[in-house]
């Protein structure tokens, strides 16, 4: 289904470091995931769009879960100051790692999720992922590491999630 205009928001993330968009139409876009040199990276993405005054197509509900998150640096729940469908967010035992569950289930684990996270003081470029392997229709893992990828931390975070046919 067209968006009204072209004037709507398109972000992406992926394992990849630069992600390019272009050719916004109201009819679609393109989106490029690219390593950190520069090349173009076939490497897992999603995306999301947003848009003013734009109904979701027939059978879609918009964003089927979304949060703000505290991160803690102990095991345990974290402070969800926002969200909509999130039962709980708690940090697993490991450093940089959080559980998400929703409150009322996805209909299957093929849902797209955007995640972001906020730099924390001393460490410069935190990025946010979502452990690929973890994800259910009850929840999944977000990780949160370095620019260089060396070691997890604990940060603040948010997430959307989108879904086909969710009903909640």
């Amino acid at each position: 289904t067209p968006m009204p205009n072209a004037d709507y928001s398109v972000s992406a993330t992926s394992s990849t470091q630069n992600n390019q968009i272009s050719q916004v139409t109201a009819n679609g876009f393109t989106v490029t995931f690219r390593s950190a040199n520069d090349v173009n990276d076939p490497a897992t993405g999603y995306f999301m769009v947003a848009a003013t005054n734009a109904l979701p197509p027939t059978g879609g509900t918009g964003t089927d879960a979304w949060a703000t998150v505290t991160g803690t640096t102990t095991p345990g729940p974290c402070s969800v100051p926002a969200s909509f469908n999130i039962k709980e967010v708690t940090r697993t035992s490991t450093q940089g790692i959080y559980e998400v569950k929703f409150q009322t289930p996805m209909p299957s684990a093929d849902y797209a999720i955007q995640v972001s996270a906020s730099d924390i003081t001393g460490v410069a470029n935190c990025q946010a992922f979502y452990l690929g392997s973890t994800k259910t229709v009850n929840g999944f893992q977000v990780g949160i590491i370095s620019s260089t990828g060396a070691s997890t931390h604990d940060a603040d975070f948010s997430v959307a999630v989108n879904a086909t046919n969710a009903t909640l």
